[in-house]
């Protein structure tokens, strides 16, 4: 349940920082980095509670 509540919190983060002034190529960029290891957490949980990766 921890992770849940991390991814949210990242999400919340990332949203939040789209209000930053920033070049949009920055606020992209960052997105692709945080989305994809945000997407490998939520993969990894998905395993550890059913026991299967259906990604892969």
């Amino acid at each position: 349940m921890e992770e849940i509540g991390q991814g949210i919190d990242t999400i919340d983060n990332l949203r939040a920082g789209l209000d930053l002034p920033l070049p949009p190529q920055m606020h992209i960029e960052q997105l692709k980095i945080a989305l994809t290891e945000l997407s490998e957490k939520m993969k990894a949980g998905y395993q550890d509670v059913f026991g299967e990766n259906p990604w892969d």
